[in-house]
């Protein structure tokens, strides 16, 4: 059975953007003393990229993104280009408004955040 691990480099350009974190340790019983915490049970809260699919999404919209940008997103979440093919600006923007662009929520690497 092969585990399905996060690295730091897909969580690195959210970091600086306040990225937060569930935890999905139902005891809540972390070794203080030590400042020990498992990373394997903090997962990142993220917006799904399927919520961009639609140009005319309030979500696309909040991003306040030019139209070029808007077609790239929206063309991205449609896995029509990959994310080699996007503007960095574009990817910099993802990461601060915390879009899932790594596809990590139906991995189960992170936790969709309620809107």
């Amino acid at each position: 059975m092969s585990t399905l691990v996060i690295f730091l480099s897909n969580l690195a350009g959210y970091l600086p953007y306040g990225l937060k974190f569930k935890c999905d340790n139902p005891t809540n019983s972390f070794n203080e003393v030590d400042y020990y915490y498992p990373i394997d049970k903090f997962r990142p809260i993220l917006i799904p990229l399927s919520r961009f699919k639609d140009i005319n999404s309030e979500l696309m919209s909040n991003l306040n993104l030019d139209v070029l940008s808007q077609i790239a997103l929206s063309e991205f979440a449609n896995q029509r280009v990959t994310l080699d093919l996007l503007p960095f600006g574009l990817v910099q923007k993802c990461f601060r408004n915390h879009i899932d662009i790594f596809n990590l929520i139906p991995k189960g690497l992170a936790v969709e955040k309620g809107l």
